[in-house]
């Protein structure tokens, strides 16, 4: 069985939408899918963003590829993006950044405990390794306060269990 992108994407989504997860979890009010542009109205919730990039085999995969398994990983980004409705005062710009932060955090959390992704909210396993992703790692990676955005980056690694035919 080949890499279920679809799956784990999903599971990532429902995880920060608080559909799915046993401890950690993001509150369902807390962030909005979606990437702007922005509407006015919709200012209050940051909006979240993810993409995955291949990393192809992982080192403890075995080494044969006529096997029957191999261990995969790929790279899951988690872009979250701070709209405020115009330039801030200096003083405001600490309370924008601990917001943005800490939902950065409570993501980080969220996906780097076991089993919070082995599974979508209908069952569709999502092969990730202890259901959960590895080294994650959260950054601010734009700062306009002008245009009045932060954005930040939450990535982390999984490690993906795939079935091969042997015949």
């Amino acid at each position: 069985m080949a890499i279920n992108a679809a799956a784990i994407l999903k599971a990532v989504e429902q995880l920060i939408d608080g559909k799915i997860g046993t401890v950690r979890v993001v509150g369902t009010s807390q962030l909005e899918r979606g990437h702007g542009p922005f509407p006015y109205q919709a200012l209050s919730k940051p909006r979240y963003e993810l993409s995955f990039e291949t990393m192809g085999q992982h080192e403890q995969s075995p080494v044969a590829a006529i096997g029957s398994h191999r261990l995969d990983q790929l790279q899951i980004n988690i872009e979250v993006h701070h709209k405020f409705r115009s330039r801030i005062q200096e003083d405001k710009r600490r309370e924008v950044v601990a917001n943005a932060l800490y939902h950065a955090d409570i993501i980080k959390q969220a996906v780097a405990f076991p089993n919070n992704l082995a599974a979508t909210s209908s069952g569709t396993a999502t092969n990730i390794v202890s259901g959960m992703l590895l080294q994650v790692d959260r950054d601010v990676v734009a700062e306009d306060w002008d245009a009045g955005e932060l954005v930040t980056m939450i990535s982390g690694t999984a490690i993906i269990r795939v079935t091969q035919a042997t015949s």
